[in-house]
């Protein structure tokens, strides 16, 4: 990040991912003791998505498209977004696993950050 508030942008993000990243480990991992049996699962598995985790996605959206950048604080990627495609992309294939629609499915700005993003050589 080139200034301060570029910065804080940044560190806003990486803070929200990991918010996302708690609220997948309450679901996944038993020892949050959250969802501790298969039953639990079965029960929290269906209403993951539309309660848990869209409004994180929802917020990426709006964050990306009133950003109007191709990443999510500027013209080059920066360490939110890596943290937030692996994230994004974790959560694309746990949609399949859970027969539930793609996270960036009907957010356009998210879709087209996450191809952007998975084109990058490297």
């Amino acid at each position: 990040p080139s200034t301060p508030a570029e910065q804080r942008r940044v560190d806003m993000l990486l803070f929200d991912c990991g918010d996302l990243r708690d609220v997948l480990f309450q679901l996944v991992y038993w020892y949050k003791k959250v969802c501790r049996t298969k039953e639990e699962f079965a029960k929290q598995k269906v209403s993951y998505f539309p309660t848990r985790a869209a409004p994180f996605f929802d917020k990426y959206e709006a964050f990306l498209a009133q950003a109007d950048t191709p990443f999510f604080v500027g013209d080059s990627p920066l360490a939110c977004d890596f943290v937030l495609w692996e994230m994004v992309d974790v959560h694309r294939l746990l949609a399949v696993d859970l027969d539930s629609p793609d996270p960036t499915e009907g957010r356009p700005a998210l879709g087209r950050w996450y191809d952007r993003f998975k084109e990058l050589e490297g």
